[in-house]
């Protein structure tokens, strides 16, 4: 059996954030997400700053799809590495920033979550932890103070996402522009969630 070398680290860390508005029959959400990766070899983190677009929900699933799109994002960096080399033997570590508390705590089973939309989406974040698990990823989820830096990044970026707030804008921080969500999910669970939140078809 192959061991993993354990004097290679790679560790990644994801801040998220939801937001949300109310504007007649369209609450737009936007989620942000804001990655680093760090290796133990390497001298400077790779850093991703994502701002997404999404139709109708609320913050709470705002939340819980910020989330996904950092679980999801993580599942394809890591199938990009195997593609160029299947035997990845590095010890590898994520964590999952959000400043929700009761997203964190339904995640981490302190809390149910009594909505069916949000239990259908805590069962999608379980889910893609198990994928991970699989391909020997430790995930770890917590939260952390919205007035910390990173995490203020993070609502900043769920801003730019959210098309209610037209005045704040991209810059060139910000990888691939405003990205629609139906880009940042995998087919078969976005196709899960549009049907199970009643997206239209287009989120444009």
């Amino acid at each position: 059996m192959t061991e993993l070398n354990t004097d290679i680290q790679t560790y990644y860390d994801y801040y998220c954030d939801g937001s949300c508005h109310h504007v007649s029959k369209d609450n737009w959400m936007g989620i942000g997400v804001y990655m680093f990766e760090m290796n133990t070899i390497m001298p400077l983190p790779t850093k991703r700053r994502m701002a997404i677009s999404a139709p109708r929900g609320d913050h709470n699933i705002a939340e819980y799809l910020a989330i996904l799109c950092a679980l999801t994002d993580l599942y394809i960096i890591e199938g990009s590495k195997r593609s160029s080399d299947p035997y990845v033997l590095e010890q590898r570590t994520a964590t999952i920033h959000s400043d929700s508390q009761l997203i964190i705590r339904q995640i981490t089973g302190e809390y149910k979550a009594k909505k069916q939309a949000m239990q259908f989406l805590l069962k999608e974040v379980k889910s893609m932890v198990l994928v991970l698990n699989n391909l020997g990823i430790d995930v770890e989820f917590t939260w952390v103070s919205r007035e910390i830096k990173n995490q203020k990044v993070a609502d900043w970026l769920s801003k730019v996402g959210n098309k209610y707030f037209k005045h704040i804008l991209p810059d060139d921080t910000i990888n691939h522009g405003i990205t629609e969500i139906e880009e940042m999910l995998l087919p078969n669970m976005y196709r899960s969630i549009r049907k199970k939140l009643h997206w239209p078809h287009e989120t444009n």
